[in-house]
């Protein structure tokens, strides 16, 4: 049966997510069938990501109420990974990344649904500006396994919509990285570096503000940060420190720390 006629039948019987997990955990008998595989459930939290699987692969669109769905099911999800907020009297400084447990949260590449623009196909624009047709097709909306998911996979549309298709439906972001990078080498950028920035930043803050509203348990560990400088652990230089090695000094933006903070203090 599709995910969303299950949840659509718990949810009118129900009219409470919460309930609406449990029930269905219940029933499922710790068996769901995914890519005509079976996955057996022995936790919860092997459970919730198989269902977020089958939410990334079907269509979302008869789930009832989807962005009050989305938040509920996020931070049930959260709860059952045990994951624990940050301690507040730590160090002035975090440094993070998705290999640190107790700040993987603020990582890209933390496991949360988000539910955002799907990927567009440019080549669909008419090149005639003068031509009332032309226009770029309806964006709809997507969920996403992940934020870095969503961000490359609305980034490399413009340079391979086919490999956005991929990126947009994968569940692992080191592969969904390997997809980008092929795409990038085919492609010649027609944007200045500097209209270029200001595009890669702007649909960052978007996805950062869509994967924490998304996600109240995550938006309080977050804010419960406090003032505290966010500095992403890595070596690429515009988004993160660009040194895995010298912390006091590095060479990096951390353009993803400083928005982190700037959505802590919205």
């Amino acid at each position: 049966m599709p995910l969303a006629e299950i949840l659509n039948k718990y949810y009118s019987e129900n009219s409470s997510y919460e309930q609406l997990f449990e029930k269905s955990f219940q029933e499922s008998q710790g068996t769901w069938s995914i890519s005509n595989k079976k996955l057996k459930s022995k936790e919860l939290a092997e459970y919730y990501t198989s269902l977020a699987v089958r939410i990334i692969n079907e269509n979302p669109a008869a789930i009832p109420d989807c962005i009050n769905f989305l938040m509920e099911f996020n931070q049930q999800w959260t709860k059952v990974r045990k994951i624990q907020s940050i301690d507040p009297n730590s160090e002035d400084s975090i440094f993070f990344n998705s290999k640190i447990p107790e700040v993987a949260f603020l990582s890209n590449f933390f496991p949360t649904l988000i539910l955002g623009k799907a990927p567009v196909d440019s080549s669909l624009k008419n090149t005639d500006d003068t031509d009332p047709s032309n226009s770029m097709p309806a964006v709809e909306d997507k969920i996403y396994y992940c934020l870095e998911t969503a961000y490359l996979a609305q980034r490399v549309a413009q340079m391979d919509f086919s490999k956005a298709v991929q990126i947009a439906n994968s569940i692992d972001p080191l592969d969904a990285k390997k997809i980008s990078t092929k795409a990038k080498k085919t492609f010649s950028s027609i944007k200045s570096s500097e209209e270029d920035k200001e595009e890669k930043l702007g649909l960052m803050e978007d996805l950062l503000k869509r994967k924490f509203s998304q996600n109240p348990i995550l938006m309080n560990f977050l804010k419960n940060t406090k003032k505290r400088r966010l500095v992403e652990k890595t070596s690429d230089e515009f988004w993160g420190c660009g040194s895995a090695d010298n912390l006091s000094s590095y060479p990096g933006q951390n353009n993803l720390g400083l928005l982190l903070e700037k959505i802590r203090e919205q």
